[in-house]
């Protein structure tokens, strides 16, 4: 290597090897500043990403809470409605359950419904409606076996909605752990 050097300076004057050296300085200072613009784009590019994959990530954690809420107070208000409902078939007077052949807070339960169902989707949607609909049946059945019927029916849907919530929810993964 040091031949080729002497060789270099022996047949080309000073100035032009200073020209070459110069010249090649210039090319890997290009290049090294050509890379580290390309990294911080790409590292810049990379934590968009990742704060939109977070960005994204919080909000359907939200959307996750907000539904698991709302089922949960749809679920609470059902059975108060229900407990009120067979009260009433019982004998004992529930004040402000029905006005005018209204199940009032059943009312409130389907306005719900419909104001919440882009939260509530497809899959528990129709499940609590169907429970509404029965408790609307119950307030008009006219004997106990069919009452009972009824609420067979509204058993077998709040276990399938409870199945629904395990899985959605991921519940039964859920376990309390000792520290």
């Amino acid at each position: 290597m040091t031949g080729d050097i002497l060789e270099l300076l022996a047949t080309y004057s000073p100035l032009a090897i200073l020209f070459a050296a110069l010249v090649a300085a210039g090319v890997f200072l290009v290049q090294k500043s050509t890379e580290r613009a390309i990294l911080a784009e790409f590292d810049r590019r990379a934590k968009l990403f990742e704060l939109g994959v977070e960005r994204r990530s919080r909000f359907e954690e939200m959307i996750l809470l907000e539904r698991y809420e709302t089922i949960g107070d749809i679920l609470n208000r059902l059975t108060r409605i229900a407990s009120d409902l067979n009260r009433r078939r019982h004998g004992t007077e529930v004040e402000g359950l029905i006005r005018d052949g209204d199940i009032v807070p059943l009312t409130e339960v389907f306005e719900i419904l419909g104001a919440r169902r882009h939260i509530l989707t497809e899959r528990f949607h129709p499940i609590l409606g169907q429970m509404a609909g029965l408790l609307i049946r119950l307030a008009n059945t006219p004997d106990d076996a069919a009452a009972r019927q009824v609420q067979d029916e509204y058993g077998a849907l709040q276990s399938r909605l409870q199945d629904e919530i395990t899985t959605a929810f991921g519940l039964d993964r859920i376990v309390w752990a000792e520290p």
